[in-house]
């Protein structure tokens, strides 16, 4: 609750600036309040619709919280659409999200997108890490 009153406060002085939107949306999220969330991403994509962290937020609301994996991946390809493509963690959302909706073979190939970005020095050695551990499950 204190970082919701604090990014509230920040908002009063930025006036809604999208970034600070998707963190006031975030902390929302991780307390359970995900229709406010949902309204705090819907300003922010107002405000700046070619924000590629927009759509990403948005893709993970859906896929944590809604349980709606294709929803989900129409805001990641949106975000990837919209020039976002250097993001291994992002990509090993996609994955996850094609997994829950049964397509196998497109988490497979975005987990290999997720680590192609992490052997040109995307990422840190935590995201190589997972994204291994989870390639393990398709060789």
């Amino acid at each position: 609750n204190n970082a919701i009153t604090s990014f509230e406060t920040a908002l009063n002085y930025c006036h809604y600036q999208p970034h600070a939107l998707v963190s006031l949306a975030q902390c929302y999220k991780e307390s359970g309040e995900i229709k406010k969330s949902h309204e705090y991403l819907e300003k922010a994509l107002e405000i700046n619709p070619d924000d590629n962290m927009i759509y990403i937020e948005f893709g993970r609301l859906y896929l944590e919280k809604y349980n709606d994996p294709e929803t989900a991946l129409m805001y990641y390809h949106k975000s990837e659409e919209k020039g976002h493509r250097d993001d291994p963690w992002m990509y090993n959302e996609m994955s996850m999200a094609y997994e829950k909706s049964g397509n196998h073979e497109k988490a497979r190939e975005y987990l290999y997108k997720a680590k192609a970005l992490i052997d040109d020095g995307f990422g840190d050695q935590w995201v190589r890490k997972h994204i291994e551990e989870r390639l393990l499950k398709y060789q």
